[in-house]
């Protein structure tokens, strides 16, 4: 549950240095919900001009999710599957990560996302949801209800206030998810486990 949150920290941008409004991050598969992401860029790009998406992951879905998207008035950048180290560019380069999901354990992508100081939309249906992901604090946990991402997407790209705040919450609260912790976690837990038997 654990990332090098300095390695996407340093690539952070402001808020206006962002090249894309939306990100999605992740494999192209039905419980990741990747055509629930197309309806919600096809409606935005109506309300919104230039919408700029960024696109990267694969999987069985691409041809579909691809084609839904294009369906859109978003200018889209699809990159597939994208390297590691490549990865924190890219989120500091987005504004908010769509992670709209039917099941996940956690979802370390969000992480990735909030360490780089960008915002997080995901459903109740995560790990992270309401414990990283703090719904108005870190982001939005929302039911797949496209209406409702759109209405929270839109107020958080037309309030740089909130937004700025929402970032800043979510580069503090990812700093406590780090490989220093999560180690001592285990040990901990190895060590009760000891003393109990």
């Amino acid at each position: 549950l654990a990332i090098d949150n300095q390695k996407f920290s340093l690539k952070k941008k402001k808020y206006g240095n962002k090249e894309f409004d939306l990100l999605f991050s992740g494999q192209f598969i039905d419980r990741k919900c990747p055509f629930f992401f197309a309806e919600v860029v096809y409606i935005l790009s109506k309300l919104r001009t230039n919408l700029s998406v960024a696109v990267i992951g694969s999987g069985i879905l691409e041809k579909q999710f691809l084609r839904k998207l294009k369906e859109s008035e978003a200018n889209i950048s699809y990159s597939g599957f994208v390297d590691q180290e490549e990865l924190p560019s890219i989120y500091s380069n987005a504004k908010i990560l769509c992670m709209p999901t039917k099941e996940d354990c956690w979802g370390v992508v969000a992480n990735e996302a909030l360490a780089s100081g960008c915002p997080v939309i995901t459903t109740p249906y995560a790990g992270i949801a309401n414990e990283l992901i703090i719904d108005n604090e870190t982001g939005y946990v929302l039911h797949l209800n496209s209406e409702e991402w759109v209405k929270k997407i839109n107020l958080l790209l037309d309030n740089k206030e909130l937004y700025n705040q929402m970032s800043i919450n979510g580069i503090q609260l990812a700093k406590k998810y780090n490989y220093i912790d999560a180690a001592n976690g285990i040990i901990n837990s190895i060590k009760y486990s000891v003393n109990e038997n």
